[in-house]
């Protein structure tokens, strides 16, 4: 399992009188505030096996010289190739065309959640996710139960 992920560190915004601002920080989008906050962000990727995961990488993002993509492709590059299936599991931010495309011809398999808003090319059909959700519903689908919150699984 390789689990690729970013988090924020907030910072204290710095001050108007401060000789020098807190280095590396900038302004990214908290989801849990629902705005950009000062702070310092870093991308992740875990390696797991066996029911251990230990750490692989962990960079600070820094917009301006590269994507976090890239950075997670980086990370994926530096695993080997081996005789076992890898699953890569990702929230929704990382399910972009380059990443499944790089992932699925390394011959691994992906996990990650897609938003309601991304448009799937299907049999060379372009259908929102959220039209192609709603035939998959009675066919191919099933619930899965998280805390008190229930998600829509298709394979």
């Amino acid at each position: 399992m390789v689990i690729i992920d970013d988090s924020i560190c907030p910072k204290t915004k710095p001050s108007s009188q401060a000789l020098e601002p807190t280095e590396g920080a900038s302004y990214h989008f908290d989801h849990k505030q629902g705005k950009p906050i000062y702070a310092h962000q870093w991308v992740t990727t875990m390696i797991g096996a066996r029911g251990s995961f230990l750490p692989f990488a962990m960079t600070p993002y820094v917009k301006e010289e590269y994507s976090k993509l890239d950075m997670a492709r980086d990370y994926m590059d530096q695993i080997p190739d081996g005789t076992w299936d890898v699953y890569v599991l990702t929230d929704s931010w990382y399910a972009a065309t380059l990443l499944i495309d790089y992932i699925q011809e390394r011959g691994w398999h992906v996990i990650g959640g897609l938003k309601s808003n991304r448009v799937l090319l299907n049999d060379r059909v372009s259908q929102p996710v959220r039209e192609w959700a709603q035939q998959k519903e009675d066919q191919t689908s099933c619930i899965v139960t998280v805390g008190d919150t229930s998600y829509r699984v298709h394979r």
